[in-house]
């Protein structure tokens, strides 16, 4: 096999809930805990209004269960330095015009998928190469630490500063018809992301259809595409699961999501409140992928089967065949990166080697290294306008 693809299989494709709860137990209490103890002194400055806006809808759990806890604990935090303000179901800026609304002050944190746009961010589709990471609080960590010195520059070229980075859980086909082997995948129309993912249903024989969160679910039920590849949390919050009958495991993809910053909010803020407001996204981070991708993938697996979903894994030689099939793209990238100046090897490498380093740490263990030693290099503190 090529040493620069992993080919690892995903930790996180099949758990059930009560293996997904042991593990997580840190990162739920987390966004749990209204007692949480405020970080920087209570002080007369006005408020500050943290505008924050995306696509999914308002009732999404993704929302209800984790992204409005952890906006409290912000505020709290904060003494009430900075209040929240969000506003979802695509209201502010359409679910690809995220980076625009920054830029026009629309919002202050938007969500951004590099993945939609791999011209834009270059680097970034490195973290979607097949079989990198075991799992999404993994990813989520390396993706995180590595950010600084390789994917920065894709980010601040573009006007804006990072929010958080997170790595989702494994992708897999929810279709009509059922998917059960390699060569049911000739020819079959898919809908997915850009960059990589994309390149990897060519390589597997199917016609990718590059597409949004917001247009899969009626692509599906009129036939456009016969397959959907998503997250099974994913796939419950945009209704996927209403259309399909069938979900067939690939376990070779998975996505980077990342919440931007507007360039000038961050730079506005004053010190104590950087250094607050980066320290906090590194425990949203860990939280968001532990609990949406795996507590909501878990819980979403149940609900599926009860309402009769068909869930379909490929045999053992049909998943060589697949990874035989995109072996290729992880040097493919680097050798593209490398032609224009970027360093693809070296970037695959440290993901590689991260992967090894730390891959032996729980997802508890994880979230605790956020919230007592969280990464403190992702946007420098020190810029000022």
């Amino acid at each position: 096999m090529n040493q620069a693809f992993s080919g690892r299989a995903s930790a996180d494709s099949e758990e059930t809930v009560a293996a997904v709860l042991a593990r997580t137990s840190v990162a739920r209490s987390w966004l749990a805990d209204a007692s949480t103890v405020g970080s920087v002194l209570a002080d007369t400055r006005r408020p500050i209004r943290f505008r924050v806006t995306g696509h999914p809808p308002e009732t999404a759990s993704i929302v209800t269960d984790i992204l409005r806890p952890a906006f409290r604990i912000l505020e709290t935090l904060s003494a009430g330095a900075i209040q929240v303000v969000d506003t979802w179901g695509a209201k502010v800026h359409g679910d690809r015009e995220g980076a625009a609304a920054l830029r026009g002050d629309l919002t202050d944190m938007a969500l951004c998928y590099s993945p939609w746009d791999p011209d834009g961010f270059p680097m970034l589709q490195a973290l979607c190469l097949p079989g990198m990471f075991p799992s999404a609080e993994l990813g989520t960590f390396v993706a995180e630490s590595l950010y600084a010195d390789f994917f920065r520059e894709d980010v601040e070229r573009q006007g804006l500063r990072m929010g958080r980075l997170k790595v989702t859980g494994p992708y897999s086909l929810f279709s009509v018809r059922p998917i059960r082997n390699l060569k049911d995948l000739d020819g079959l129309r898919i809908g997915c992301s850009y960059g990589p993912e994309a390149e990897i249903f060519t390589m597997l024989d199917a016609e990718p259809v590059p597409m949004s969160s917001l247009e899969i679910a009626a692509a599906l039920r009129k036939g456009r595409v016969d397959a959907i590849s998503i997250a099974d949390a994913s796939a419950e919050v945009f209704q996927i699961h209403e259309c399909a009958r069938f979900r067939t495991t690939l376990d070779l993809t998975r996505l980077n999501m990342e919440f931007f910053l507007r360039k000038e909010f961050w730079t506005a803020l004053p010190l104590d409140l950087q250094l607050l407001l980066s320290d906090w996204l590194r425990a949203e981070a860990q939280a968001e992928c532990q609990i949406f991708y795996g507590l909501g993938g878990a819980l979403a697996r149940e609900r599926f089967r009860a309402a009769g979903m068909t869930f379909i894994r490929l045999e053992d030689d049909d998943r060589k065949r697949c990874l035989q099939a995109v072996q290729p793209l992880t040097q493919r990238f680097i050798e593209k990166s490398e032609r224009v100046g970027r360093p693809g090897g070296l970037l695959v490498s440290r993901m590689r080697s991260m992967v090894e380093e730390y891959g032996h740490l729980s997802a508890n263990q994880l979230m605790e290294m956020a919230l007592t030693r969280p990464l403190r290099r992702i946007n420098q503190c020190e810029e000022r306008t």
